[in-house]
C-alpha cells in the first residue's frame, strides 16, 4: 500500500532493509501539513504533525521475519521452561513462498514469531502454559489534550484463548511483559495503565480499563460493549479492520470507526500522567483447551497493519545482540554504546539477579520494576540507569527454587 508523506527515512527511498531483515517503512511526520494513508479496505485516513505511521510495506517470496529494528522492540515470552529457548512448533499462517491463508508454515523459533508477507506482519505463537509477543514501538503517545493509536489487524480467530490487546503506561513505569494479574503467569499490571482487550471468549467483544496505583477499573461500555464483532462483520484471517483507541486526561474512546461501532466512549476519572509507552500484545493461553484438545481449535495468527499513532515523542531504543543471557552465556553487547540517561530494561527470573558494566569487575544488584505480583517462579521486569559509554552488560544470579536463571529481551532506552 503506498502513502504520501512529508519526511521519510533514506533507507527506506532506498529500498534498504533494517535489522533481522526487516523493511523499514517507518514514518515520522515532522511537517505542517498532513499526511495519509489508505486502510486495506480503502478507506483515507490523515495525520497531522508529530505522527508516527508503521505501514509494513513490502512483498517478500517468503515469510520475512521482522525483527528489533531503530523503531520497535519485539519481546517474546513463553512461561514453560522447556520453551525458553525453542517455541511449541505451530502452524502459522502463510506459505513457505507468502501464500495467503488458509496456507501455513511451520514456526519454532522465537524470531520467527513476528513475519511480513503482503505488505503487513503477521504474529504467531502457540504456548500450552503460557505465551506472548509484544510489539512496542519507540514513540511515546502525547494525550495532555487528545491522541488517537489506530490500527488494522485481521478478525478471525481459531480459539478464544487467543487473544490481542493494548496497553498505555508511563515511561518510568512500563513493564516489559505487562499482563493482568488474574492471569497465570508473569508480573501483573504496571502501577497505572490504559488497557483495552479483546475478549477471552467465542464473542470476539472488546474490554477498556484503567490502572490506577494498581487498582484495576473496568469502564462501563456504551449500550453496545457486549456485542462481538461478528455481529457486523465476517470475521477473516485475509481481510484487516480498523480500529481507533482515542484517549485524553479524562475521556477514552474506543471501536471500529469504519463502522461507527464503540464499546467504549466515556468519561474517566482524571489521569495525572499525559504520554506513555505503547504496547500492542499477542497472547496464547492453552489454544488446545478451547475445545478439549480434540484438533478442532488451534493457535491463532494474527495479521496487523498501519499501525499509527498521534501525536508522539520520538526516544531511543538500542538493542542487544542477542535475545537472552543465562550461566552458559552471561554476557551481552549492544548495538552501540549507552548514551547519557539511557536505562537498562529486560525480563529475568532468578534469586538476587545482578548486573555488571565492567566485565564483571564489580557487581550490582539489579533494580526490578514496581510490579503487582512479582513472584519468585515468574519473569519480572527490570529498570536500571546504565553508565553512559557502556556497550556490554553481564548478568549473575544464584538461580531460583524451579532450576535456573534466564534474563531476556534486553535493550536500552533512552529520551
Amino acid at each position: 500500500m503506498k502513502v504520501s508523506f512529508i519526511v521519510v527515512l533514506v533507507l527506506v527511498l532506498l529500498g534498504c532493509t533494517g535489522k533481522s531483515g526487516t523493511t523499514t517503512q517507518t514514518q515520522m511526520n515532522t511537517g505542517v501539513e498532513p499526511i495519509s494513508y489508505t486502510s486495506f479496505t480503502g478507506e483515507t485516513y490523515r495525520l497531522a504533525g508529530n505522527a508516527f505511521l508503521e505501514t509494513f510495506d513490502g512483498t517478500p517470496t517468503a515469510p520475512r521475519i521482522w525483527g528489533n529494528s531503530a523503531d520497535w522492540q519485539i519481546a517474546v515470552h513463553a512461561r514453560q521452561q522447556e520453551n525458553w529457548y525453542e517455541l511449541e512448533p505451530m502452524a502459522a499462517q502463510y506459505s513457505r513462498s507468502c501464500d495467503e491463508p488458509p496456507n501455513t508454515h511451520s514456526i519454532s523459533r522465537y524470531d520467527e514469531t513476528v513475519y511480513q508477507c503482503e505488505d503487513h506482519i503477521s504474529t504467531a505463537i502457540s504456548a500450552t502454559a503460557y505465551g506472548v509477543i509484544y510489539l512496542t514501538p519507540a514513540y511515546l503517545v502525547d494525550f495532555s489534550e487528545e491522541a488517537t493509536i489506530r490500527f488494522e489487524l485481521s478478525t478471525a480467530r481459531q480459539t478464544p484463548r487467543d487473544w490481542v490487546d493494548l496497553w498505555i503506561s508511563p515511561y518510568e513505569e512500563q513493564l516489559v511483559y505487562p499482563l493482568n494479574s488474574w492471569l497465570p503467569d508473569l508480573a501483573g499490571e504496571p502501577r497505572n495503565a490504559i488497557h483495552v482487550r479483546l475478549d477471552l471468549s467465542e464473542n470476539s467483544r472488546w474490554y477498556a480499563e484503567v490502572v490506577d496505583n494498581f487498582e484495576v477499573t473496568e469502564l462501563t461500555g456504551t449500550a453496545k460493549s457486549w456485542q462481538g464483532y461478528e455481529e457486523f462483520i465476517a470475521p477473516a484471517f485475509d481481510e484487516r479492520q480498523v480500529f481507533e483507541l482515542n484517549i485524553s486526561p479524562t475521556h477514552l474512546r474506543f471501536g471500529m470507526p469504519e463502522y461507527d461501532f464503540w464499546w467504549y466512549d466515556e468519561t474517566i476519572p482524571e489521569l495525572d500522567w499525559t504520554n506513555g509507552i505503547v504496547q500492542f500484545g499477542h497472547h496464547s493461553y492453552s489454544p488446545g483447551a478451547a475445545c478439549d484438545f480434540d484438533g478442532s481449535c488451534s493457535a491463532t495468527t494474527w495479521h496487523w497493519d498501519n499501525i499509527a499513532i498521534e501525536p508522539t515523542t520520538p526516544f531511543t531504543i538500542i538493542h542487544s545482540e542477542s535475545r537472552i543471557a543465562d550461566a552458559d552465556n552471561p554476557s551481552m553487547t549492544f548495538e552501540r554504546s549507552a548514551p547519557r540517561g539511557a536505562y537498562l530494561r529486560f525480563a529475568a527470573i532468578g534469586d538476587e539477579i545482578e548486573v555488571s558494566f565492567d566485565g564483571g569487575d564489580s557487581w550490582k544488584s539489579a533494580k526490578e520494576q514496581t510490579q503487582a505480583n512479582a513472584s519468585d517462579d515468574r519473569f519480572r521486569s527490570y529498570w536500571m540507569q546504565i553508565p553512559v559509554g557502556t556497550d556490554s552488560v553481564e548478568f549473575r544470579s544464584s538461580g531460583w527454587w524451579g532450576g535456573a536463571w534466564h534474563v531476556r529481551d534486553v535493550s536500552l532506552w533512552q529520551k
